[in-house]
């Protein structure tokens, strides 16, 4: 038995060691290595930082997270989303002993109901989004970062998804070379957001619009038929089943009936959501291609 537990506690060690050198200074994830405390895709829940970044004397590391709409600089806690909008995060880590040398961080979201990706991350300055399994995406630190303060973008998913979840943890480094002496999140500070209904968002309005031919064919010239509310920037995004961004497009829209060309010719066979948003409107379709 003493010998178990021996071995048990070199693997441990060994895993930890393996995985810094492999490079988790610049994220986790990007080496294939998930600490959100989030459930697992095979089951169970995935590990959190103090796995490895345990010993130090900086304490638990305190995460505050925060949101602001599309085309605001005001942040502010979340409970709902509004379904196709997008959202910058705002994920500071904090300490609570010792002023650390270093932090990091990790984060994703999942549907509340099935522990599938919600929205699609992007990447800002000091982040990367790193893909995981069953089209999951970690969002974290690209390099030790001098302060606690992490952003990103985060498109809200379709309307129906319902309440999301978002898995966060931080960790608090001595920037020496390992593990110890370091304080990672023991449990990941969870945002549970509901799915807000759009009718009820008053600065959003539904744009009223159609896609042509819907069914599709594979080869087809799709037009996206909409009338637009108000002169201005939009933006036309196009995503797969999966959430992921295939096309993006910024178009300055004056109001009244538009025709806006959608090429199909690079989609495979499947079902697709193409997203029109404007400062204070949005049009929702859904295309099949066959």
């Amino acid at each position: 038995m003493t010998q178990f537990n021996y071995s048990l506690s070199a693997i441990v060690a060994g895993i930890c060691l393996s995985v810094l050198f492999l490079g988790n200074s610049g994220g986790a994830a990007a080496n294939d290595n998930f600490y959100t405390g989030a459930p697992s895709t095979g089951g169970g829940t995935e590990a959190t930082c103090s796995t490895c970044h345990r010993g130090g004397t900086y304490g638990e590391p305190a995460l505050t997270v925060l949101f602001a709409e599309q085309g605001s600089t005001e942040f502010n806690a979340l409970t709902s989303y509004v379904p196709g909008q997008t959202y910058q995060v705002s994920i500071k880590v904090g300490f609570t002993g010792a002023e650390p040398a270093g932090y990091g961080f990790q984060a994703q979201f999942l549907t509340d109901s099935t522990a599938l990706r919600a929205g699609t991350a992007t990447a800002t300055g000091g982040v990367q989004v790193s893909a995981g399994g069953a089209a999951r995406q970690y969002v974290e630190h690209n390099s030790v970062s001098n302060g606690g303060d992490f952003a990103f973008a985060w498109t809200a998913p379709e309307v129906g998804t319902g309440p999301v979840n978002l898995y966060a943890v931080g960790n608090l480094v001595n920037r020496a070379r390992g593990t110890g002496g370091d304080n990672g999140s023991t449990s990941p500070t969870i945002v549970a957001l509901t799915e807000g209904n759009l009718s009820s968002v008053a600065t959003v309005a539904a744009i009223t619009g159609r896609l042509y031919p819907n069914p599709a064919g594979a080869r087809s010239r799709v037009q996206v038929e909409v009338d637009v509310k108000q002169s201005g920037s939009h933006r036309l995004t196009v995503r797969d089943a999966t959430g992921r961004l295939l096309t993006t497009a910024q178009l300055e829209l004056s109001s009244g009936g538009q025709v806006i060309p959608l090429m199909a010719e690079n989609f495979s066979t499947g079902l697709y959501t193409v997203l029109l948003t404007g400062s204070d409107s949005r049009f929702v379709g859904r295309l099949v291609v066959r």
